[in-house]
C-alpha cells in the first residue's frame, strides 16, 4: 500500500470479525452447521422442483427460485465469514471486496422482491382461485423474476460508483466478518453523509415496500378467509362469471374509423422518430449531458414508453373490429397507462420547476438542480407512482362479472371495467378520483404556479425582446400540457365522480390526452431548442 498526502491508496481490506475470542468457536460450529444444512435443503429443493414436471407451476417456481436465492446467499456470506473467524483476520482484494459487497445487497434484495411475489401469489390463490390460472403464469412467473433481478442491478450500480469515490486516510481494517457497504463507508474519511443517506433510501424502497405488500396481501387473505364462509360470498361465486379474458370493442362511429386509423398510423410515426431522434441526440452529445436536457431525454423515453403501450392495441381493436386480450395482459395495460401518464404529470411538474429556478435564479441553478438530483426526482416519481397505482391491482382482481367481459373502450381501463363489473361498491371510482387529483391535479397546480413566477419575473426585468420569447414559450409548452392534462384528468374525475360521459366522449378524451401530447412534445421541448438541433445536424451530416 502506498501513501499520497494523508490518503492511503487501498488495493485490499483486512476483515476482522468482532466477535468476543470466548464465542468464537462456538460461533463457527453453529455456522458450519447451518452451511451444511442451508446447502443440502436448498439444493434438494431445487433438484425435486426440477426433475418432477407437476411441480411445474407458478408457486414451485417461486419456491425453486427461493431456494437458489438462499443458496447464493449462503456461499457468498458464510465461507468468508468462516475464514475470517478460523485466521483471526482475512486479507481481501479491494475488487473482491466490492464485489461481495455488491452481490450481499443484490441477493437480500432479490429475496425481498420474491417474498412479495409470493405473497402476492397467495393472496390470488386464496381470495380469487378462479382466476389464479389466467393470472399467475409460468411465463408471468419467469418475467417477474427477471424483471426483479435486472431491477436489483439497476438500483445497486451506484454503490459500485459510491465505493470507489471513497478515501482511506486512517486504516484499511474492516471490523466486519465480510465485506459490507456501510462498514465500508464508516471506516473510511470521506464525509459519509451522502453514502449513508444512499443506503438508507436503498432499503426503504427495496425492503420497506416490499414488506408493505407481504403485510397487505396476507392481512387481505386474513380477511377473505373470514368472509368465505358468509352466504353472501358463495352467492357471488356462483353467479358470476369467470373472466380469463376481455373483448374490447373500440365505440367510435363506423364512418369516423379509418380516419381515426390513418391519424393514429401517422400520429404513431411521427412521434415514434422524434422522440427516438430526440434520445440519440442527447446521449451522443456530451454537452447535452445536462439537468435540462435529461429532462427531454427522461420525457421522450416517457412518450415512446406511453406510444408503444396504448397505439398498437387500439389499432389491432380498430382494425379487426374487436380484439381478445387475456385477463393478466389487460390488468397489466390497466396499470402501465395510468403510471406512464403520472410519470409524465410529475415530470413535466419538475421541469417547470426547473425552468422556474434557471429564469428566476439563474445564479443559483447551477448548485440547485444537479444531474444527481435530476436522476433522483426521476427515480422518486416513478416509485410514488407505483405506489399511487398499486391498489388498483387489489381493486381489479376484487371484481366480478356477471353479465358480461366486453370493454366498450380502444384498450384495457380501469373505469371502463369497473362500469362493466357487477360490483356496486363506491370505492373503487373514488379510488380513481383520490389518484388523480393527487398525480393529476397537484403537479398541474405547481405547474401554472412556475410559470406564472416565471411570467411575472420576465415582466418586471427583461428587455422587449426576451419577453417576448418568454411570453412564446410559456403559451407553447401550456398548450401541450393542457393537451395532456384537461381531457386525462376530466375522463378520470368525471367517471370517478358519478357523472356519466358517453361511451365516445370517454374514447376520444382518453385518445386525446394519451396520443397527441407524445407527439407535440418533441416539437415544443426539443426542435426548438438551439442545442439540440445542433446535435441532430451533427448527427445527420456525421452520417454522410
Amino acid at each position: 500500500m502506498m501513501i499520497m498526502n494523508t490518503t492511503i491508496i487501498v488495493s485490499e481490506l483486512i476483515l476482522q470479525c468482532s466477535i468476543e475470542s470466548n464465542q468464537k468457536t462456538i460461533v463457527i460450529c453453529v455456522l458450519a452447521f447451518i452451511y451444511v444444512i442451508s446447502m443440502f435443503g436448498n439444493l434438494l429443493v431445487v433438484v425435486v422442483v426440477i426433475l418432477n414436471p407437476q411441480l411445474h407451476a407458478p408457486m414451485y417456481i417461486y419456491i425453486s427460485t427461493l431456494a437458489v436465492i438462499d443458496l447464493a446467499n449462503s456461499s457468498v456470506l458464510i465461507p468468508k465469514m468462516l475464514l475470517v473467524l478460523l485466521l483471526g483476520s482475512s486479507v481481501v482484494p479491494y475488487g473482491a471486496c466490492v464485489l461481495q459487497m455488491f452481490l450481499v445487497h443484490h441477493v437480500d434484495q432479490m429475496e425481498s422482491l420474491l417474498l412479495a411475489f409470493m405473497a402476492f401469489d397467495r393472496y390470488i390463490a386464496v381470495v380469487y382461485p378462479l382466476r389464479y390460472p389466467s393470472v399467475i403464469t409460468n411465463k408471468i412467473v419467469v418475467i417477474g423474476i427477471l424483471v426483479a433481478n435486472i431491477f436489483g442491478v439497476i438500483f445497486k450500480s451506484p454503490i459500485l460508483i459510491f465505493v470507489f469515490e471513497l478515501s482511506f486516510c486512517r486504516t484499511n481494517i474492516l471490523p466486519f466478518c465480510f465485506c459490507d457497504y456501510g462498514t465500508m463507508v464508516r471506516v473510511s474519511c470521506t464525509d459519509p453523509s451522502k453514502y449513508l443517506k444512499f443506503l438508507s433510501f436503498g432499503v426503504a424502497v427495496t425492503g420497506v415496500l416490499p414488506l408493505m405488500l407481504i403485510l397487505l396481501s396476507y392481512s387481505r387473505i386474513a380477511m377473505a378467509a373470514i368472509r368465505i364462509s358468509s352466504a353472501d360470498s358463495t352467492k357471488m361465486v356462483n353467479t358470476s362469471i369467470v373472466v380469463s379474458e376481455f373483448v374490447l370493442q373500440c365505440a367510435i362511429k363506423s364512418n369516423l374509423k379509418n380516419v381515426t386509423i390513418c391519424v393514429l398510423i401517422l400520429v404513431y410515426f411521427i412521434s415514434t422518430f422524434g422522440n427516438v431522434l430526440v434520445i440519440v441526440a442527447i446521449i451522443l452529445s456530451p454537452q447535452l449531458h445536462a439537468p435540462m436536457y435529461i429532462y427531454i431525454g427522461t420525457l421522450a423515453v416517457i412518450d415512446l414508453a406511453n406510444n408503444s403501450i396504448f397505439i398498437p392495441k387500439m389499432l389491432s381493436v380498430l382494425l379487426s373490429g374487436s380484439s381478445v386480450v387475456p385477463y393478466a395482459a389487460c390488468v397489466l395495460q390497466m396499470i402501465l397507462v395510468p403510471h406512464v401518464e403520472d410519470m409524465e404529470s410529475f415530470l413535466l411538474s419538475f421541469m417547470a420547476i426547473d425552468r422556474y429556478i434557471a429564469v428566476v435564479y439563474p445564479l443559483q441553478y447551477a448548485s440547485a438542480i444537479t444531474n444527481t438530483k435530476v436522476g433522483i426526482s426521476v427515480l422518486v416519481s416513478n416509485i410514488i407512482g407505483i405506489i399511487f397505482k398499486s391498489p388498483g391491482l387489489f381493486f381489479v382482481g376484487e371484481l366480478s362479472f356477471c353479465r358480461t367481459n366486453i370493454l366498450p373502450v380502444c384498450f384495457c381501463d380501469y373505469s371502463s371495467m369497473v362500469r362493466v363489473s357487477c360490483n356496486e361498491d363506491p370505492k373503487y371510482l373514488t379510488f380513481m378520483t383520490a389518484a388523480v387529483a393527487t398525480t393529476g391535479v397537484f403537479p398541474l397546480v405547481l405547474i401554472l404556479l412556475s410559470y406564472s413566477r416565471i411570467a411575472m419575473a420576465a415582466m418586471g426585468n427583461s428587455s422587449s425582446g426576451r419577453k417576448s420569447k418568454i411570453f412564446s414559450t410559456c403559451v407553447t409548452h401550456l398548450l401541450v400540457i393542457g393537451l395532456f392534462y384537461v381531457p386525462l384528468s376530466l375522463s378520470y374525475i368525471l367517471t370517478g365522480a358519478g357523472v356519466t360521459i358517453s361511451t365516445e366522449t370517454y374514447n376520444v378524451m382518453l385518445i386525446l390526452g394519451n396520443v397527441v401530447p407524445p407527439m407535440m412534445n418533441p416539437i415544443i421541448y426539443s426542435f426548438r431548442n438551439k442545442e439540440i438541433n445542433n446535435s441532430i445536424h451533427k448527427i445527420f451530416t456525421r452520417k454522410q
